[in-house]
């Protein structure tokens, strides 16, 4: 067990704007509607039978390097239980929160080979990052945009409060992720593998190597500064992408984690090295 003092304490990792929204939206009158309703239904509990029953349950026997990759980022994140994980074939996923009363960990097979490639660190910074969001909530937030989108139709709740809801929702997907790449740098120390992170899954591993991420020669930056220097049509483009995203654009979670880095993250990360 990590000394309460050595915790690591979800202000030095948590996005502002995310802990603003998610204190919003579990303050908003139609969130405690919603969980009861689901309560009432049962709802948790069969979402939660579904994927535990058509998944396989990591343990220490039959995958001990997840486990104990995640049981140290858990006790270093001070968090309450250990997450179960469970491990599902499906290429197109990555790795995600699920439930609400004892949220657990879903990896596709495909996702976790590829962090066994990138090797150990990699693997517990990933892990780490998703029970960091855990110890902040995002399960609560996660299981709300599920269920507006998946059952609300069954629910008799007014339509200007849920839309009012669904939009404070929208804002903070965009900006959750801003969370988790903090937690990965605090957790790991280790700001190239961080931004590396960040575009993993998304590019092959070729040019994820080229670009270098986060040392002098990032041949990402010139992409990025495009990004923050655009102007005229590009910058409608680039405002309009990251407004439609289902999740914070790429350029926008670099930079933010840039940012975090050149303030208290390389505090933070020389600290993770000791």
């Amino acid at each position: 067990m990590v000394p309460a003092e050595r915790q690591i304490q979800p202000g030095l990792y948590q996005h502002e704007k995310d802990q603003k929204l998610i204190s919003e939206i579990m303050g908003h009158p139609m969130t405690e509607k919603v969980f009861q309703w689901l309560r009432d239904q049962n709802i948790d509990d069969i979402y939660t039978y579904v994927y535990r029953e058509s998944c396989v349950r990591l343990s220490r026997e039959n995958a001990s390097d997840v486990i104990r990759a995640l049981e140290r980022a858990c006790a270093r994140l001070g968090c309450a239980e250990v997450p179960e994980i469970y491990l599902i074939h499906d290429y197109d996923r990555t790795i995600e929160i699920c439930g609400i009363g004892r949220p657990f960990l879903l990896v596709s097979s495909f996702y976790l080979k590829t962090l066994k490639r990138e090797g150990e660190r990699m693997m517990a910074g990933i892990l780490g990052a998703q029970a960091a969001a855990i110890r902040v909530g995002h399960h609560r937030g996660l299981l709300l945009i599920w269920a507006l989108d998946a059952v609300l139709q069954q629910m008799s709740l007014p339509k200007a409060a849920v839309a009012a809801l669904a939009g404070l929702l929208n804002d903070w997907k965009r900006c959750r992720m801003y969370t988790c790449d903090r937690a990965f740098l605090v957790l790991t120390g280790d700001y190239p593998l961080s931004i590396r992170s960040i575009f993993l899954n998304r590019l092959p591993r070729e040019i994820l190597d080229g670009f270098r991420f986060g040392t002098p020669g990032d041949l990402y930056r010139e992409q990025m500064e495009r990004f923050t220097h655009a102007d005229g049509l590009d910058s409608l483009v680039n405002i309009y992408n990251s407004a439609t995203s289902d999740q914070s654009w790429l350029p926008l979670r670099y930079q933010e984690l840039e940012k975090f880095y050149q303030t208290s993250g390389q505090i933070e990360a020389r600290r993770a090295d000791d």
